[in-house]
């Protein structure tokens, strides 16, 4: 008997055997994700896995709830560490939790990872800065408490990190975005964050930061930085300084919030949801700014300015195209420019031009009823 050919097939078990543990460690997998997670077929023909050719080891598991419809629950194992190969990991906007395992420390190829949306709790491993390709990092909307990470993207927002904003971020070079809002942060903000040259979105809002804000580096922006819901900043007004004062209020950095400031970020937030496109992107130079590009194209080129991945959440019997064609006559790109007016209208550059939010609402009731077809008329549409 000639046992070459099955010996082939399965061989690497290493990686086969770390990812059935991990299947062990998944006690509900609604929709039968996992299925396929069995001695019929190699493991590299498994749901959400990605080998390379060559040695038929694992170089990504994305195993993303919302795309797969589905929503896993349990804890990560130990074993992970056996994954060398590995450089992309995605399972975010799944129900896991548990701490993440240290033997992740011996990941030195990742270069993606996304834990966001989860219920990862504990301490975030400092062996993650073992992994000096990692570029990616997404851990926000989970229950961690603190840890070292080092890594040029950082979103950690929506976490349980307290104590101060440690100075040492500084010496993350080349980091280009920094989230760290909606935690539980105190304390001065650094002035060592004023030095990194290649920073272009920071935003540390709904913490209790206090005292005097930077005026150099990225806080000499205002458009790259938020520091809503930090009601003991002050800031200093030099003669040399890009923020305005309208500026200062817009982004909350006064010494309080104001509604009309909570209008306009509503508005920049529907904008940057409907284009996919953050106010920090590289295309806005000049004039140009998320609130001029989308008034632009909003009444020939929306289409163009329409995050395609819109096109393709939901149900996929509505055979709808980037282009707004569906089964449903358009209606739904309808929707979306009269929320785009909306978003238009509430960032207005003077203040008393934007709508007032209880209109907002009424708006977006109107809009829910169309799109459901409890309304036919457009009309009242109009923002």
């Amino acid at each position: 008997m000639n046992l070459a050919p099955a010996a082939k097939q399965f061989q690497n078990e290493t990686d086969s055997l770390a990812l059935l543990e991990l299947k062990k460690q998944i006690h509900d997998d609604p929709f039968g994700v996992l299925n396929s997670w069995n001695h019929s077929q190699h493991h590299c023909q498994w749901e959400g896995l990605t080998c390379g050719t060559r040695h038929q080891r694992v170089i990504a598991l994305t195993l993303k709830g919302e795309a797969l419809g589905n929503q896993l629950s349990g804890t990560i194992p130990e074993g992970f560490g056996n994954f060398v190969n590995l450089y992309l990991l995605g399972l975010e906007e799944n129900s896991l939790s548990g701490v993440i395992p240290r033997d992740f420390g011996k990941l030195q190829n990742l270069q993606h990872l996304r834990f966001d949306t989860n219920q990862f709790s504990g301490q975030i491993v400092s062996i993650l800065c073992n992994a000096t390709t990692l570029y990616y990092l997404d851990l926000s909307f989970n229950q961690f408490e603190g840890g070292n990470i080092l890594d040029n993207n950082l979103f950690l927002q929506s976490n349980f990190f307290q104590g101060t904003i440690p100075p040492n971020l500084a010496s993350l070079k080349s980091i280009q975005q920094l989230d760290l809002s909606s935690n539980n942060l105190t304390g001065p903000i650094p002035r060592e964050l004023e030095k990194l040259q290649f920073l272009r979105y920071l935003n540390l809002s709904c913490n209790d930061i206090e005292g005097k804000i930077p005026n150099t580096g990225i806080f000499s922006n205002a458009s790259q930085i938020s520091l809503i819901g930090n009601n003991k900043l002050f800031f200093l007004l030099l003669p040399n300084n890009n923020m305005s004062r309208n500026k200062i209020s817009e982004y909350g950095m006064g010494l309080a919030a104001s509604t009309q400031g909570d209008v306009y970020s509503y508005g920049i937030l529907l904008l940057e949801i409907i284009t996919g496109r953050r106010p920090t992107d590289d295309i806005f130079v000049g004039d140009l700014d998320l609130h001029n590009y989308v008034n632009g194209a909003l009444h020939e080129q929306v289409s163009e300015i329409v995050d395609p991945l819109l096109f393709l959440e939901g149900d996929e019997n509505r055979n709808m195209t980037p282009g707004g064609k569906n089964s449903n006559g358009g209606k739904e790109m309808e929707c979306i420019i009269s929320l785009l007016k909306i978003g238009l209208k509430c960032s207005a550059r003077l203040p008393n031009d934007r709508m007032h939010m209880n209109e907002v609402v009424r708006k977006l009731h109107l809009i829910k009823d169309v799109f459901l077809g409890v309304r036919v008329h457009q009309e009242n549409l109009e923002a």
